[in-house]
């Protein structure tokens, strides 16, 4: 086997093409790195917005179960006073002063 030290001109034509496909494949993979590095910047953008929203929702969500011990504790005060317990009296029938009955 014999090493061919000569350099011809299809030797020449076949190394430019070689080089000029290189050179596209990196121009077009560079272009779709563009477009992906686009598309992680708007999804980074709307987790952003959307951890926002979750962070409303759960600040809501709190808010709506203060509200419903709220009324779990009102519901219990009112069952207390139908039941005679608390400032409410069965047999009241006018109006008191600390002295006594009014009328």
């Amino acid at each position: 086997m014999s090493f061919n030290s000569t350099i011809d001109v299809a030797d020449l034509i076949k190394f430019a093409l070689a080089l000029a496909g290189a050179l596209w494949f990196i121009y077009k993979l560079s272009g779709r790195l563009d477009l992906v590095t686009n598309e992680m910047k708007s999804l980074k953008d709307i987790v952003a917005a959307q951890s926002q929203q979750l962070g409303e929702f759960a600040k809501a969500l709190i808010e709506i179960a203060r509200q419903d011990e709220r009324l779990d504790a009102l519901d219990r005060r009112v069952d207390d006073l139908r039941k005679g317990r608390g400032w409410v009296q069965p047999d009241v029938d006018g109006e008191y002063m600390k002295s006594g009955k009014v009328r």
